[in-house]
């Protein structure tokens, strides 16, 4: 199918990397529609959990919650790992 053609509840698996927002920005958006329409596949994010985060430096704060480049990577890589084992 062409990307464009595709419906979201077409996915097995679904990962959202929001490294701008909590899981009460686009994650809860993007939930409450796969939930709405009884999605039945794995639904994963990563963003920064909701509780006050103190002030820092972006790259630390990234480092601190794992969502960094490679560490999101690394979490993705170990869940799709598990189900080729």
């Amino acid at each position: 199918k062409q990307l464009n053609n595709m419906n979201l509840l077409d996915f097995k698996r679904i990962f959202v990397y929001d490294a701008y927002s909590t899981k009460l920005g686009s994650v809860e958006h993007i939930s409450s529609y796969l939930f709405e329409n009884k999605y039945r596949g794995e639904f994963n994010y990563y963003s920064f959990p909701v509780s006050f985060i103190p002030h820092g430096d972006v790259r630390d704060l990234y480092l601190k919650y794992e969502l960094d480049n490679l560490s999101v990577y690394k979490k993705i890589e170990e869940k799709l790992k598990k189900d080729r084992d």
